[in-house]
């Protein structure tokens, strides 16, 4: 299973395969209605989602798509922009603690 990028949570890597549909909707139909059960059971189990581990939703997408890439340049500019020390407001590398001042960081 190859590397994708959830758009939602940022988390890189595997994703979870989980089906499509509600089981407990697919046992009344089978309790009740053969037919529409087995069909509805056929779908299930072909129809399959790629979702996130991290936050769960299906958004989801490859690595080396166009959005994908724009998205991690994105976030390398973000991660190497520093952030500004609320105490002596000089922008500093992400740290946990300011180099100028001494001041922790969240």
């Amino acid at each position: 299973m190859d590397e994708k990028l959830c758009t939602t949570c940022g988390f890189m890597g595997p994703p979870t395969q989980t089906h499509e549909g509600n089981w407990a909707f697919e046992c009344f139909l089978w309790l009740f209605f053969c037919l529409p059960g087995i069909l509805y059971s056929l779908w299930r189990t072909d129809a399959k989602l790629e979702t996130c581990p991290k936050c769960g939703k299906d958004s989801v997408i490859p690595l080396d798509s166009p959005k994908a890439k724009d998205i991690l340049i994105e976030k390398r500019a973000a991660d190497q922009a520093g952030v500004t020390c609320p105490a002596c407001k000089v922008q500093v590398p992400r740290l946990s603690v300011c180099v100028n001042c001494g001041q922790g960081l969240k």
